[in-house]
């Protein structure tokens, strides 16, 4: 089967996933929009991470006060997006630390 190779903006872990999936899963044409928000909410929160462990969690403003990066909101929307869409997509029994039970995704092979 032809998988649809993903699209060239994104990063290697929204790539990593997109290969996961679109190998996995026969998907509609509509499916691959929301495939591409998930994988740029991934790439999302890994830059995110990586200016945190960078900067840290928390770091001083211009006035001398200590106040939450802001990295630490887009890593956690970008997250909230990510679960939404996958959830969307049908995958949600996929994410980790998912204890419902599972049931076959739409589209499974």
């Amino acid at each position: 089967m032809k998988t649809t190779p993903p699209p060239k903006h994104l990063k290697a872990s929204g790539k990593a996933f997109w290969e996961k999936i679109a190998e996995q899963y026969e998907l509609l044409d509509h499916d691959f929009a929301r495939l591409e928000g998930a994988c740029i909410a991934l790439d999302r929160a890994a830059d995110a991470r990586e200016a945190i462990a960078k900067d840290g969690a928390v770091v001083t403003d211009r006035f001398g006060q200590a106040k939450e990066h802001p990295a630490v909101r887009i890593e956690s929307a970008s997250w909230g997006t990510f679960r939404l869409l996958v959830r969307e997509l049908g995958l949600d029994d996929e994410l980790p630390g998912d204890n419902r039970p599972a049931t076959a995704p739409r589209g499974y092979r």
